[in-house]
């Protein structure tokens, strides 16, 4: 069991021990802390001695945890579960039965009053498309051409691993007597604007016409970015209008827009780098397929 983690304070410990509760004596439980600076790594340590803590000293993402977590763990059978979820009673042992005939397996994410919040649709029940709670098998891991984005650090970085995943053919079990409780915050937060049309735009350049999506990646990026303007000139998520971006002025939401553009014109070749690497892979694939 693998938990990436940055901050999470007092509600940690509580998160780790309904986890370590949910497992056998002798399942191993990572907590991979992304820079804390609120003593996490201590506090679990303290509390928790049979949680092994990785903690590094500066944040450098959920793709970078996740990683590293899953580096370091031994099992054949993977979980990852964000710190910030309640796992109901069951959820985890189902999901690692689950791996007995999926290569992928992920639960229902629900809200605190129950509301259904992944996956919604025809294709998220498909193919996994968050990564708040998923587990997945070492041998189908060892077959990705890369696992988490490192350049895309948060928000997005679990769309472009399963949509990779999805390609390559390991396949996906949407285990729906499994549920998560996933809360979300009433403030989301200009970062997360910032970083969630970046990291859109730089998964849609790395992978256009590389996957399958539910729908043509060029139609939705154009149907995306048009969501995201729109939500920067009201200040309300378009996905959930309960949900604001800033307390300042939404000027600077559109300030963002255009500098998460610019972003990606300035790293369009470390982009199309890593959409080259990743078409020789499928080529390779292919060839493979075809010998065998």
């Amino acid at each position: 069991m693998i938990v990436p983690n940055r901050n999470g304070g007092e509600a940690l410990l509580a998160a780790l021990s309904s986890v370590a509760a949910s497992l056998t004596p002798n399942s191993e439980l990572i907590l991979v802390d992304d820079g804390s600076d609120d003593g996490s790594p201590d506090r679990v340590r303290a509390a928790l001695p049979q949680v092994h803590v990785l903690a590094f000293d500066r944040p450098r993402g959920a793709a970078f945890a996740r990683n590293q977590g899953l580096r370091a763990a031994g099992g054949e059978r993977l979980l990852c579960v964000d710190a910030d979820v309640s796992c109901t009673p069951g959820c985890l042992p189902q999901l690692l039965t689950a791996l007995d005939t999926a290569d992928v397996v992920f639960p229902t994410l629900t809200s605190p009053a129950g509301e259904v919040r992944h996956p919604r649709t025809a294709f998220a029940r498909r193919c996994c498309m968050n990564s708040a709670v998923f587990g997945i098998r070492r041998d189908a891991l060892e077959r990705m051409d890369s696992w988490f984005d490192e350049t895309i650090a948060v928000y997005g970085e679990d769309n472009d691993f399963f949509l990779r995943a999805e390609r390559l053919g390991l396949t996906f079990r949407y285990v729906v007597g499994a549920q998560v409780i996933h809360p979300r915050p009433v403030l989301v937060g200009e970062r997360h604007y910032y970083l969630t049309v970046r990291n859109a735009v730089y998964v849609w350049l790395k992978l256009r016409r590389l996957v399958a999506y539910w729908m043509p990646m060029d139609a939705w990026i154009l149907v995306f970015l048009a969501a995201q303007l729109a939500g920067a000139a009201c200040n309300r998520s378009l996905s959930d209008p309960s949900m604001r971006y800033t307390q300042s002025s939404r000027l600077r939401l559109i300030w963002l827009f255009g500098r998460a553009l610019a972003w990606n014109v300035r790293h369009v070749r470390q982009t199309w780098a890593g959409r080259q690497a990743f078409r020789l892979f499928l080529s390779h694939e292919n060839s493979c397929l075809q010998l065998a």
